[in-house]
């Protein structure tokens, strides 16, 4: 069976490694700086990105390819790449597509060390952020784009004001500009929200936090949608859409399709990469339903905490405190409601 037609619990424990006869049932950690070939000219090949295989863990590695291939199917995306931090994927999501002399806009209740590399770190290397309310306006919005804006973050559950993104209006507004929505997912995790059914381009994780679950490994991770059409606009985003002289002129979107803007950051950002971080994927999602289930009681049975229904009416018109669980289902088809429901709201 494919593995996106999979629970989204098979797919923690399932997706990413697919061990053939012999093989270990258990992905081993590849704990090598290089790998072996038999001649210089299949190293060229490999080098200049005529052939696929690994040659230098910087670049690629079979633990951490393994991976980001669960992430992508557990988020629905077509190709994904592990950095070193959840802040490393967060800068490499932009600087990817954004660089000296770009600009692009964020919300302004992001997390506070995100917030921070944009508008002070990638400031001093010449790249602007305007930041907006989740709650502006779409006309808002469009003012804040300028003629060299390249993207729009935001997050689906902002860290730690625990706002909800109206991801489809995001999206909307920066389609209609020329530029792709990256979504950090980190506090919903693919378990509650899958953002690119939501019009999102991109999504970044910090690894750290809910998709390892136990304290363990710092990490992170960038996901492409495969959706937003990078030649449509290529006037806006050479480095995808021009020849790249530094691999002899390769064209990364005409070369690798859908997957050439994740092929390019560790070619020309070098990435740093970490493979231990992969250990305890597996449990995500049972962490991350009774995770909301122990949030969904608490909140219920506290009322001074039911001003979060203003939250949710403003992402999800006509929702109301009693009718979360019912949200949930609609807008979070893969989220824990069915657990939360049965122990929570016993009768709904």
């Amino acid at each position: 069976m494919e593995q996106n037609k999979l629970s989204i619990d098979t797919q923690c424990v399932q997706a990413g490694w697919t061990p053939k006869n012999g093989e270990p049932r258990q992905l081993p950690i590849y704990q090598s700086t290089t790998f072996k070939y038999e001649s210089s000219e299949q190293m060229g090949r490999l080098f200049d990105l005529k052939e696929s295989g690994y040659f230098y863990s910087r670049l690629q590695n079979p633990t951490c390819d393994s991976a980001a291939a669960k992430i992508t199917t557990l988020e629905g995306g077509v190709a994904g790449m592990l950095t070193s931090s959840g802040q490393a994927a967060s800068f490499y999501a932009v600087f990817n597509i954004c660089e000296a002399g770009g600009h692009f806009i964020a919300t302004n209740g992001i997390y506070g060390g995100t917030f921070n590399l944009f508008v002070v770190t990638m400031k001093k290397m010449g790249i602007d952020c305007t930041l907006v309310d989740l709650d502006a306006s779409d006309e808002e919005l469009r003012a804040a784009f300028r003629p060299n804006t390249k993207l729009v973050f935001s997050e689906t559950i902002s860290n730690p004001g625990g706002r909800v993104c109206d991801i489809e209006r995001f999206a909307r507004v920066a389609h209609e500009q020329g530029v792709p929505l990256v979504i950090d997912n980190t506090f919903a995790t693919p378990v509650n929200c899958r953002p690119f059914e939501w019009g999102a381009d991109i999504v970044v994780h910090s690894t750290t936090k809910y998709m390892d679950g136990q304290a363990t490994a710092v990490g992170g991770c960038i996901v492409d949608s495969g959706h937003f059409d990078w030649m449509a606009h290529a006037d806006k985003f050479p480095g995808l859409c021009t020849p790249d002289e530094s691999y002899h002129g390769l064209i990364y979107t005409q070369a690798f399709g859908a997957a050439g803007y994740i092929v390019k950051p560790p070619r020309n950002s070098c990435a740093t990469w970490a493979a231990a971080r992969v250990r305890k994927m597996p449990s995500c999602s049972t962490t991350v339903w009774r995770h909301s289930t122990c949030a969904c009681v608490v909140t219920w049975r506290t009322p001074t905490l039911w001003p979060l229904s203003s939250r949710l009416t403003r992402a999800w018109p006509g929702c109301t405190m009693p009718t979360i669980p019912t949200v949930w289902m609609l807008h979070w088809p893969r989220s824990t409601c069915p657990t939360a429901v049965a122990e929570c709201w016993p009768s709904a």
